[in-house]
């Protein structure tokens, strides 16, 4: 890749700062790109960005590695292309810190890496390795660096002479010097010494240096670790940056270095004494009997040894050991033998022993102590015992005894002495026995008791040496007498040839090793100058092998090979062996293996089969024969090899594992050879062979290794006609990244710049027709002088990229084009998976700051840098204002911090302590929002609960309540999704995809202010026509146009108000969107006629899929103007919603969205008043995500972000969409003002339309949260919303319908609406008494129309909410932080009970401090809310009407007036046609009265008007309050000044009592709605109170009426909701049968206990549900106080009373636990489990339902991981209890099913499943 133009410094082109991020969808990885032509001196080591802050030099914008299917790392994928990439290299000397102790360091690359490193998983305590210490010691060895393809490198120079040892578990010599290891622990069945992963990973050299003292080095990371110690004296460590490495000294000695190191990893466990005893296993012990039969023969515990023989032809006495300076005398126990090691003890050393027995626990603490001791050459010994139980822990309480003995010579004399000892044990009484070695096995023994001195007289030098001279005849009497084990040639038994020696070949760059005896295999192919072995061998099978024939092992392959010749490189010009075997038939097959000293790159093999002696009677012709080579070659790094090669034909190829088997024959042969790349070790291993002797070749994947295979012609052969394949193998490393499918790409983008500073990209995708991009390449110029000009960017090459069947796809943003994968994988949340190592660039700090907007807005960014590359802005009307600071004199008080880490930006806000968060728009749960993540991702989400994390519509916002009363808005401005963890008090958290702005709006007096202001930014609500202000009805399945006329009519019979009535998908023909069902709505226009007649609105429903069809209008429009959402392959996306197939408006568009209007405009002129964007989110059905996927493309207009893939646009979608439909609305009509009703939207979508809460239930829960989920929306600047009244989903009860009704007509946006299938909804259909609370509640509603249409008007205009939470009215006062039950209306208070046994007149409610007068209207009833006005507040009124159309301007006007305590009082009245926009041209009236207390008399005038309205003439109705509902009421004319009279304070509090008295009377004579037992009636359940449980991690609700069922199972340290539940189905549920839903399921339960954990031991609950026959469900769901984490539950199926006539045996029965879990993250949820059989699952959601039986069955565990929320669901499970697991992905659920067996239950025998769950991170 290069700059075309000039280079820098030159006259004509300034200097550039290039910056190179590269991000794949196929794979992510490590890599980041020099732009040539500058060197890498141009390039330093630290370079600051932004605000102060580092990062390693070139390490720039590594920010949202995205992760696809195939999991493929950028390094790694780019082989497949034919484009040179370099790259930009830091290197340099490592910064260091003393740590843990004196002598111990800590190096890392520089200070923001050590900031990235993650923590250490090594040390016994991490924090250790982050804690510098003082120290006045350097490091004598200082590692240096180089960062490289997004691996750090880590040399370490040592003296000559060094030798290095350590790395763990790794085969090979001990002394390690010239190999190469990984640590990635690998099951490596058969090892040789040359395998590079075994079993263990450590990452750690010991090195010993000439002076013998020892330096340990430890590169501490979990991440795959290349150790390289192939170059003599030197360390080499490649991982994944950034890690730290440690050393430890040098010190004295090694083990100095050791006992340093376990101070950091710790020391190892202190093992039971029996399992220092020997141990017999063997995989085929499979019976009881053999075990007990191995037992019984006797095995006799042998010493460990010092030195041994491991030569098979030499025992231990024919070998010359080289032994430690010192003393070391030999010993033995009168067992010396040639097959058994020799002993010998250090001079100067004592060692205590016990006597032989045939197992540990024969051993008694009083049996005789041994004692074996050498004296050094000054006459002493010592030696130490430690002795207690054997097993627990009673040592570490200093139950033990630990002897220190001494020996010491004196005068001829040895004395055996105790010279200390430590711990509380008591010392046995028992014999000692001393053996005081004198040299060659002779040995003087002594007896005494242990503890006490024992004297041991020395024999005279003459002695000694006769005795040394006995002991030395001895032992050879004993070594010539040994038995010495056979080297038996047991041929035939399997095994065998392991024990023999392979043939070895070694020259050039290659060393081999052959087995003629089986096969002539090849069994090891090492390439010495990368330490890399090729074979993967068994010896007995795989390596290298051929075969005569086409099937597979045939002969061949396990004849014995005889060895014709054998020539060695120094007597010829090659080294190599010839060797032939006998296939039957007269056959042979001859091969010859060879290194040519000429070309010592090469391996050479010819092969051949001949015949040697085929009869005459066959024509001289053998039987038909293949000579079919069969290599077998390991896969080090599996996930990263493929096979690519040229076809004869001339086209490329490239085999991935995932491909499986490949049979090439004909024209896709490879033309002479192929190659096998490890991409992640930058290898190949090419494969040239004669291509006229291969008749076909064949690629077999297998787990960890891979099939090569050569296959000659099938015929027969003669002496004259042999048949042969010549081929070789050759090693190359690759030095350059060759991009293949993109060769000879060239693209240009011009880019001129005006101004300094201006940013461009290009960023280029390659992907296959048909297929996602596989690969991207973002390229950022910074331009650093003003008028300078990037001339051009180029990409080098010839051919098209069309040409090569290629997409390439060509973006100029101001930022990088971030590209997500199928499955939206980060690398950050991927690589874990895979075999990938992928490093971080992690830089963190304060923001930097412009101010924006106005005084006391801020905007933050990581950095300038940052600051360029943000998106456009969608949530601001306009979003320039967002990049234009502004001038101002203030500065933040709160300045965000951020992270950037795994392509994340993470911002925290620290508040001060006391503060409270509110808003987050659309959400479930609690006003008050500490303690609760929400992801803004707009999700379908039918039936959710107050756990829920993300619902229809985004507000990345948060509304901060500070202790002083003032308030702090801060908006998170991106469109991805983002993460907004409030789980900390008094902080806010943001995690998106790198970079975004975060905009701050305060701190201002009062939360008021901060919504005005954040109103400036993203705009106010649309000014709604005054009939949308009434009641709306509307039902899935008003399905005719006779059934809306019904309804609406008994609305005006019934008295009940309302105005407006909704049509749902019903109207459609098929679902079609803009069509009407000809039979069912004949004539929409005379429907409308008909509506409007009656007073009467109408709605329409328009969802965004538009059916797949030809033919049909809409769909024919689109393809024409091609306004589709388009897949990765550029052809339209289609998914599944109503209509069946669909296609998608891609809204991000002009076009689409002039074409969408311009639809609109049309509809509407059949009689739309309004419409209805549902499904908008968009929604898909039968789809793990309910959405699109994230890698559709969006061809956006660059002002909003340009052509991006779905997952930057996903948010936006539904306000785009209400966009286009009320510019469409707007279209139709210049005189009328649109109405639109959008399910999902974004911050900002109140400028085009309204919104509702959703999907909700009909349950009281739902009532309830209804309050603050308004209110939130309303602090997230979306002031027009309400609930579906009643709840959508279920039935509700009259009492609950009633309550609803009661508290939704006050909501800013009042509809009732229910789901198909449910019970009537209308306010009639629960009896008369909830009908007359309906009717009282709409009544008030239309009472309060000027009121809140005047609300509107100010919220239009100003930007302040229509309802607010009661806080608003004094932010001061912390008792109304957390307030739910109310909300103000303005001055209006509106209190109301969502408690199901308890009216409004029962509950306590908490008022703001000040003056609120309690009033009704004479319709004060339990079941509608308390009112109440704040003094110093007017409010205007109108008359009670049926709807909105019946008001004239002449109507008498109310005044609702509520003194303060200076006897003042003011409001405000809007007034203007009701609809269309004269208002904007001053076409409107605003009235401000105000009313004053002077002289016992009260003056109501209007102070002031705004507009151009004249006055109606019209009587007003002035009501002043005077408290407890009492009020005086007064008449007069509307503009003309009234007073009125003040009764004496005697007559006031007269009043006062009265209206207290007839308010009791009231509440006393009403009607109270019942809440009535419907049942039989599906989802009247709902309205009942569920039991709840809730200790230690969980919080669950049971609702046993409904089976039992658990509907919600929260865990509270994560604050995540598992169950996904609609009460009457789904949550967690049991079956009695392998049917879906049979019995169990629906039935009432009855509680038979239930425990509180104050009272017992748990918190528990117990039931029993019938299911007939007999039978009961037991099921006790408990949480143990003990083991706070777990929640258990234990069910059975009992048989109860089966009848005699069945033999006391029920009917089959199935106990099937059937838990729905909700998938709150579906791309980045699976199922992992290990089997019975041993192996590993992972089920991903793609792979649908599977069924595990037998050995597949999760072997007692299997767990559900989030890896976005960093948790996993852990169940546990008696395996002997399950016969059965079944795993159901549904859409946005998963089941994980627990089967029993199927049989019947007798009393005795019943069916029970035990299990339990548990929450862990991960």
């Amino acid at each position: 890749m290069e700059l075309a133009g000039a280079g820098p410094g030159t006259a004509s082109t300034p200097a550039f700062r290039i910056f190179g991020a590269l991000c794949c969808c196929s794979g992510g990885g490590g890599g980041t790109v020099r732009c040539s032509p500058w060197s890498s001196s141009q390039w330093w080591s630290r370079r600051r960005l932004g605000s102060g802050r580092s990062v390693p030099g070139g390490l720039y914008f590594l920010q949202n590695y995205v992760n696809s299917k195939k999991r493929e790392s950028i390094a790694s994928k780019m082989a497949e292309y034919d484009m040179v990439v370099t790259e930009i290299s830091s290197s340099g000397n490592m910064i260091f810190d003393a740590i843990l102790e004196e002598g111990v360091f800590r190096f890392d690359c520089s200070s923001s890496d050590r900031d990235a490193a993650f923590p250490s998983l090594s040390f016994v305590d991490p924090t250790v390795r982050d804690k510098p210490i003082m120290t006045s010691k350097v490091p004598e060895y200082i590692p240096t660096f180089e960062c490289k393809h997004g691996q750090q490198i880590v040399h370490i120079q040592l003296p000559g002479g060094s030798n290095l040892y350590g790395t763990g578990e790794a085969s090979g010599q001990l002394e390690r010097t010239g190999r190469c290891v990984f640590t990635w622990n690998t099951d490596a069945w058969g090892y040789g010494s040359g395998t590079t992963s075994l079993y263990q990973s450590h990452p750690w050299v010991l090195a010993l240096l000439p002076d013998g003292k020892a330096l340990g080095v430890l590169a501490d990371t979990t991440r795959r670790c290349e150790i390289d110690l192939r170059e003599e004296c030197r360390i080499k460590f490649t991982t994944s940056a950034a890690y730290p490495v440690i050393t430890f000294g040098p010190f004295d000695s090694p083990t100095e270095v050791l006992i340093c190191l376990s101070h950091a990893i710790g020391t190892v466990f202190m093992p039971p004494k029996w399992s220092l005893g020997y141990h017999q296993c063997r995989f085929s012990y499979d019976s009881d009997e053999k075990v007990l039969k191995v037992t019984k023969s006797n095995v006799y515990f042998l010493m460990p040894c010092s030195t041994h023989s491991t030569v098979p032809d030499k025992g231990s006495d024919e070998l010359q050991f080289v032994l430690p300076r010192g003393i070391w005398l030999r010993f033995d126990f009168g067992d010396a033998h040639p097959d058994l090691p020799n002993l010998y003890l250090r001079g100067g050393s004592i060692i205590p022993m016990g006597p032989p027995v045939q197992h540990i626990g024969e051993t008694k603490p009083t049996d005789e102590l041994f004692l074996l001791i050498a004296l050094d050459e000054n006459g002493r010994a010592e030696g130490v015992l430690f002795e207690d139980d054997g097993d627990g822990y009673g040592f570490t309480q200093g139950a033990y005894l630990l002897t220190y003995y001494v020996a010491e010579l004196c005068s001829s004399v040895v004395t055996v002495k105790v010279s200390r000892i430590e711990g509380s044990f008591r010392r046995p009484e028992r014999a000692l026995n001393v053996q005081l070695l004198l040299g060659e096995g002779a040995v003087i023994h002594a007896r005494g008791v242990d503890g006490e001195d024992l004297k041991i007289a020395m024999p005279s030098e003459t002695e000694v040496s006769n005795l040394i001279e006995t002991s030395g005849k001895q032992y050879k009497m004993f070594i010539e007498n040994a038995k010495r084990i056979p080297e038996l040639d047991v041929s035939g038994k399997k095994g065998l040839e392991l024990s023999k020696t392979p043939v070895e070949l070694k020259s050039g760059e290659w060393a081999l090793k052959v087995i003629p005896w089986v096969g002539g295999r090849m069994i090891s192919m090492m390439h010495l100058p990368s330490g890399y072995q090729w074979l993967h061998s068994r010896l007995e099978i795989d390596g290298y092998e051929e075969y005569s024939g086409v099937e597979y092992r045939s002969a061949g392959c396990s004849e014995e090979y005889t060895v014709i010749s054998r020539c060695l490189e120094e007597s010829g010009e090659e080294e190599s062996i010839s060797l032939e075997g006998d296939i039957s038939g007269g056959l042979v097959i001859e091969r010859k293996i060879s290194i040519s000293r000429g070309e010592p790159k090469v391996l050479r093999i010819n092969s051949a089969i001949v015949a040697h002696s085929v009869g005459a009677g066959s024509g001289g012709f053998s039987r038909l024969v293949c000579l079919r080579v069969h290599p077998s070659f390991t896969l080090v790094h599996p996930t990263e090899v493929y096979i690519s090669f040229v076809s004869i034909d001339g086209s490329k190829h490239e085999i991935w594992p995932e491909s499986g088997e490949k049979h090439l024959q004909g024209n896709l042969r490879p033309n002479g050879e192929w190659m096998l790349v490890d991409r992640f070790a930058g290898l190949a291993l090419i494969n040239r062979f004669d291509i006229r002797q291969v008749n076909k070749c064949l690629i077999h994947w297998e787990t960890g290794i891979v099939n090569l295979e050569l296959w000659s012609e099938e015929r027969p052969v003669s002496k004259d006609t042999p048949l042969s394949v010549s081929h070789e193998y050759e090693y190359r490393r690759e030095q350059r990244i060759l991009l293949n499918g993109a060769r000879g790409c060239r693209a240009r983008r011009r880019v001129s710049a005006s101004v300094p500073h201006l940013r461009c990209a290009l960023l280029l995708q390659w992907g296959r027709r048909g297929c996602r991009p596989l690969f991207s390449l973002v390229f950022f110029a910074a331009v650093d002088a003003p008028g300078a000009r990037v001339r051009a960017v180029r990409l080098r090459g010839s051919c098209s990229l069309q040409k090569r069947n290629f997409l390439i796809q060509i973006l100029a943003c101001r930022r990088q084009n971030y590209v997500n994968s199928k499955r939206r994988e980060s690398i950050a949340s991927k690589m874990a998976e895979y075999d990938m190592e992928v490093t971080e660039v992690s830089s963190s700090g304060n923001m930097i700051f412009d101010a924006i907007l106005e005084e006391g807005v801020f905007r933050f960014d990581c950095s300038s840098s940052d600051k360029d590359a943000a998106f456009p802005s969608l949530s601001f009307v306009d979003p320039t204002v967002r990049d234009k600071p502004i001038m101002t004199s203030k500065v933040p008080e709160y300045v965000p911090t951020f992270k950037c880490k795994h392509g994340q930006q993470i911002v925290h806000i620290q508040l001060p302590s006391g503060s409270n968060l509110y808003g987050t728009g659309e959400v479930s749960g609690p006003l008050e929002r500490t303690g609760r993540r929400v992801f803004t991702w707009n999700t379908d989400a039918w039936g959710y609960d107050s756990g829920t994390t993300s619902l229809y519509q985004s507000h990345p916002w948060v509304l901060a309540l500070l202790p002083d009363g003032k308030a702090l808005g801060v908006l998170a401005d991106t469109t991805r999704r983002c993460e907004i963890d409030l789980r900390e008090e008094c902080r806010i958290k943001f995690t998106a995809s790198a970079a975004y702005p975060v905009i701050t709006f305060g701190p201002f007096d009062s939360p008021t202010e901060v919504l005005m202001c954040l109103s400036h930014a993203i705009g106010t609500v649309f000014m709604p026509p005054k009939w949308s202000l009434g009641f709306h009805q509307c039902r899935w399945s008003y399905d005719s146009d006779e059934k809306v006329l019904k309804i609406a009519k008994t609305f005006r019979e019934k008295g009940i108000p309302c105005d407006v009535i909704w049509m749902d998908i019903d109207y459609m023909d098929g679902f079609r969107c803009f069509t009407f069902d000809k039979e069912r709505f004949p004539d929409p226009k005379s429907l409308f006629r008909d509506l409007h007649a009656i007073g009467f609105n109408a709605v329409w429903m328009l969802d965004p899929g538009i059916k797949h069809e030809p033919g049909y209008f809409v769909y024919d429009s689109g393809s024409e103007n091609d306004v589709w959402i388009l897949k990765e392959d550029g052809k339209p996306f289609i998914g599944k919603v109503w209509p069946g197939p669909c296609v998608f408006p891609d809204y991000t568009r002009q076009q689409t969205r002039s074409w969408w209007a311009k639809l609109v405009k049309d509809f509407v002129s059949n009689g739309v008043d309004g419409i209805w964007n549902d499904m908008n989110e968009p929604a898909i059905f039968k789809v793990v995500t309910k959405t699109m996927p994230e890698s559709n493309i969006h061809r956006g207009d660059m002002e909003l972000g340009g052509h991006q893939n779905h997952s930057h646009y996903h948010n936006v979608y539904g306000m785009l969409m209400a966009r286009s439909t009320y510019e469409g609305m707007k279209m139709a009509s210049g005189e009328r003002r649109p109405f639109v009703l959008t399910r999902a939207g974004f911050i900002g979508s109140q400028r085009f339309a309204a919104t509702w809460t959703g999907d909700n239930l009909s349950n009281w829960e739902h009532l309830h949260m209804s309050i603050p989920m308004v209110l939130q929306l309303s602090l997230s600047g979306q002031p027009l919303s309400g609930p579906d009244i009643g709840g959508f989903a279920g039935n509700a009860s009259p009492r609950l319908f009633g309550r609803w009704m009661g508290l939704g007509a006050l909501f800013p946006f009042c509809r009732g609406h229910s789901e198909i299938d449910t019970i009537d909804h209308e306010p009639w259909s629960f009896g008369e008494e909830c009908e007359d609370v309906c009717r009282l509640a709409l009544l008030r509603r239309y009472r309060f129309i000027p009121h809140i249409y005047t609300l509107f008007y100010i919220a239009h205009t100003r930007g302040t909410p229509v309802v607010a939470p009661t806080f608003f009215a004094d932010s001061k006062d912390p008792l109304l932080r957390f307030v739910e039950h109310s909300f103000l209306m303005g001055p209006l208070l509106v209190c109301a009970s969502t408690v199901p046994d308890k009216g409004s007149d029962e509950l306590q409610f908490v008022l703001p401090r000040g003056i609120w007068l309690r009033f009704d209207f004479g319709d004060s009833h339990p079941d509608l809310p308390n009112l109440y006005l704040q003094g110093g507040s007017i409010i205007p009124m109108g008359p009670p009407v049926q709807h909105i159309g019946e008001t004239k301007p002449t109507d008498e006007l109310f005044l609702l007036i509520a003194l303060d305590e200076n006897g003042r009082a003011e409001g405000v009245l809007f007034e203007d046609d009701g609809d269309g926009y004269g208002f904007t041209q001053g076409a409107y009236l605003l009235t401000y009265y105000v009313a004053e207390l002077c002289s016992s008399v009260v003056t109501v005038k209007v102070s002031r008007t705004e507009g151009s309205f004249r006055r109606p003439e019209r009587a007003l109705n002035v009501q002043l309050l005077l408290g407890e509902g009492a009020m005086i009421h007064a008449r007069g004319i509307d503009g003309e000044d009234l007073k009125i009279a003040m009764p004496s304070e005697t007559e006031v509090s007269n009043l006062i009592e009265t209206s207290g008295k007839q308010y009791k009377m009231l509440i006393e004579n009403a009607k109270r709605i019942p809440e009535l037992d419907v049942s039989g009636k599906k989802g009247v359940e709902l309205s009942k109170t569920p039991v709840e449980l809730k200790s230690g991690e969980w919080a669950l609700k049971v609702i046993p009426w409904v089976g039992g069922r658990m509907i919600s199972m929260m865990h509270l340290p994560s604050g995540y909701q598992w169950l996904h539940s609609r009460v009457e189905i789904d949550g967690y549920e049991e079956y009695s049968g392998v049917e879906y839903r049979s019995a169990g399921c629906s039935e009432e339960y009855t509680v038979i206990s239930q425990c509180l954990e104050e009272s017992g031991e748990e918190e528990s609950i117990s039931m029993e549900g019938d299911i007939s026959g007999g039978l009961v469900i037991e099921r006790k769901i408990s949480i143990p106080r003990g083991e706070h984490k777990v929640l258990r539950i234990n069910s059975a199926i009992v048989a109860r009373s089966v009848g005699a006539g069945s033999g006391g045996f029920s009917r089959l029965v199935c106990l099937r636990v059937h838990p729905s879990f909700t998938l709150v993250h579906p791309t980045e949820v699976y199922i992992s489990f290990v089997s019975i059989d041993g192996s590993k699952h992972e089920i991903w959601p793609e792979s649908g339902e599977k069924h595990l039986e037998g050995n597949l069955r999760p072997n007692g565990e299997w767990m559900l991981v989030d890896r976005c929320a960093g948790l996993a669901l852990i169940n546990r499970f008696d395996i002997r209890q399950v016969n059965k697991c079944l795993i159901h992905w549904g859409t946005g659920t998963v089941n994980l099913e627990l089967w029993s067996e199927e049989r019947p239950v007798s009393k005795d025998t019943p069916l029970s499943v035990s299990h339990e769950y548990e929450v862990k991170a991960i």
